[in-house]
Order: C-alpha cells, then sequence, then structure tokens
C-alpha cells in the first residue's frame, strides 16, 4: 500500500503479447483476477474485458518498487497518469479523457529536468512537439496535425547549433532539407517533392561543393532498398510465426518504400487472405494487376474472392477476362461458378 492510496488495491500487471503483438495486462484486486486488458500499441485500441473499479490503478515493478499509478473511470483511464523511475521520481506525466491521450505528455530526466513534450488531441499527437538534452539544450522541435508530422523540423547539436532543418507536408518530407556540420556549414542540402528525394548536394567542411545528384541517386536507392528488405524478411518471420497482423504491417511498409516489389504485393495478399480479409484481397490483387496486367492468378484471385464475398456478377466479370487470357484457369473458375449462368 502507498501513502494516500486505498488498503485494498488494483494493480495492472504486464502479460507479453500474443501471436499478433497485441499486448495484454491483467487488472487485480484484492489477490483476485478482475479483467484484462488488450491494445496493440496505440492508446485509441484498447479493450478491456471484465469491470474495473473507479479509482487508482497501480502498477509495480517485479522488484515491488511503484512503477505507475493512473486513475480508471468506466474501464478507462481518465486524467493525470505518472510513472515513475526506481527511486521514486516521476519519470513520465500524461493525461486521459474517456480512454484516450489528451494535452500535454511529459518525460524527465532522473534529476527532474523535462526530457520530452509533445500534446496529444483525442489519443493523437496535435501541436509541437520538443526533446531537450539533460542540461536542457534543445535537440528537436517538430510539429504534428492530427498524428502526422506537418510543418517545420529542426534538430540541433549540444552546443546549440542547427543540426539539419526541413519541412514536413502530410507526414511527408517536402522542399529543401539541410544537414549540417557541427561548425555550421552545410554538409548537405536534399531537395524532395512528396516525400521522395529529386536532388542532392553535399559539401566538405569549408562549404566547397562535393557532389550534385538528381534522382535516382544510387546510394540512397540502395538504402531504400535494404530497408525494404528488413521489413520483407520481418514480414515472412511474422508470417512464419503466425503473426499474420504484424506481416501485414511489414509487407505494407515494404510497397510504401518499394511500390514496384511484386513479392511484397504476392505476400501481402497471402496474409490479407489467411486473415479472411478478402475486401483488402481484392484490393491488393488490383495494385498487383496494375504492375502485371496478364497475370492470370491474380485475375484468378480476384474471382475466387468475389465468391467468397458473395459477389458474383464480379466474379463471373472476371472469368471473362480470364477466357481469352489462360482457358485452364477460366475453367476451374466456372467450376466454382457452376450454379451461375456464364
Amino acid at each position: 500500500m502507498r501513502k494516500g492510496y486505498p488498503i485494498i488495491e488494483t494493480t495492472r500487471v504486464p502479460s507479453g503479447h500474443d501471436h499478433n503483438g497485441t499486448h495484454i495486462f491483467i487488472f487485480y484486486r484484492g489477490g483476485k483476477e478482475i479483467g484484462r486488458e488488450f491494445f496493440d500499441g496505440s492508446e485509441s485500441t484498447t479493450k478491456v474485458v471484465g469491470t474495473i473499479p473507479d479509482g487508482p490503478v497501480m502498477e509495480y515493478s517485479q522488484t515491488g518498487d511503484l512503477k505507475a499509478v493512473a486513475h480508471y473511470v468506466r474501464n478507462v483511464p481518465e486524467g493525470k497518469a505518472r510513472s515513475f523511475y526506481p527511486d521514486g521520481r516521476v519519470y513520465e506525466e500524461k493525461f486521459f479523457e474517456h480512454g484516450r491521450l489528451v494535452g500535454a505528455y511529459r518525460t524527465y530526466y532522473r534529476d527532474g529536468a523535462l526530457w520530452h513534450e509533445s500534446f496529444y488531441l483525442e489519443g493523437m499527437l496535435d501541436g509541437r512537439c520538443t526533446t531537450y538534452y539533460e542540461n536542457q539544450a534543445m535537440d528537436t522541435v517538430s510539429y504534428y496535425r492530427r498524428g502526422r508530422l506537418e510543418g517545420e523540423y529542426k534538430t540541433f547539436y549540444l552546443a546549440g547549433g542547427p543540426r539539419e532543418t526541413g519541412t514536413f507536408m502530410h507526414g511527408k518530407k517536402e522542399g529543401t532539407w539541410t544537414r549540417f556540420y557541427d561548425t555550421g556549414e552545410p554538409e548537405s542540402i536534399e531537395e524532395y517533392l512528396n516525400g521522395e528525394i529529386v536532388r542532392r548536394r553535399t559539401y566538405d567542411n569549408d562549404g566547397n561543393l562535393l557532389s550534385d545528384q538528381a534522382a535516382p541517386i544510387p546510394e540512397i536507392e540502395a538504402e531504400k532498398k535494404r530497408i525494404a528488405m528488413g521489413y520483407f524478411d520481418e514480414g515472412i518471420e511474422h508470417a512464419r510465426l503466425g503473426c499474420y497482423e504484424k506481416a501485414t504491417e511489414a509487407f505494407r511498409s515494404v510497397i510504401s518504400i518499394l511500390p514496384g516489389c511484386r513479392d511484397a504485393y504476392h505476400k501481402l495478399a497471402g496474409t490479407l487472405k489467411k486473415r479472411g480479409m478478402y475486401l483488402d484481397y481484392i484490393e491488393v490483387c488490383v495494385e498487383l494487376l496494375k504492375l502485371d496486367p496478364d497475370n492470370g492468378n491474380a485475375h484468378f484471385n480476384i474471382g475466387l474472392a468475389h465468391i467468397i464475398t458473395g459477389n458474383r456478377p464480379a466474379a463471373i466479370d472476371r472469368h471473362k477476362i480470364l477466357k481469352n487470357m489462360d482457358p485452364r484457369l477460366a475453367r476451374e473458375l466456372q467450376t466454382l461458378l457452376s450454379g451461375q449462368t456464364l
């Protein structure tokens, strides 16, 4: 029991996560389990099973130190919530309204100095976001609108000089982005359009131009491919473990970086099918056809998905396309549609 809190406490204990990456917390009161909380990492997608009494909910570390405290009302967090360092000093402060983050969110260094400050609106980042070095010099400044980066972005060296400046538009880099040496001289100047780099100039410490390249820039394209293949490998591993939701996210990340990666479309379609998300599955197959219009398997799979979702007229239309493209697949689809007039 902690000073100022009831003798019989409600506690919240982390219990790992399921195969889809959903985090699970167990609630106890008076030594009995009273509920469970599930969320996928987003504060706005929390589900509670059971009944959590209105009032404070405590979290303790495995060594018994108070780790966090929040107040619950009608099964969701409400008002101020805090988490602590092992010595009891405040690490984090945040505020909830009907279970969603609102207002100021702050973290602190052990000495109480501000580390990070941002603001939430209806569970989404909205407004100025800043981080600080331990000496309280500015580290980064950015701005969010409804959960996406928007507007000016700046980072600084510990001594106070600029490290990087740029602008976001709808969550993507836009316009001129500049990286600086710690002397204040530009190291590189990049131009972006809708998140894609179109030109890069690099300089030495004295401001002399070293290179001036227009897109596609080989080293950037190689880095994009490396990152995309990292996501691809993650997706394969998640799918192997049956974590199809995580696999879906990974394959979508590949496509966002490399829109022409056919293998990613095939794998994404497979994970969506495993999840029974046939409408999304159809959309992905249609996108794949834009890359490979004569892909008979994609046409067949779209037709099959239309049958499964009860849209036989659309499946019949897909059969008509297949008749001239792949007679064998057309016959297979016709067999599935044997109850229909083709």
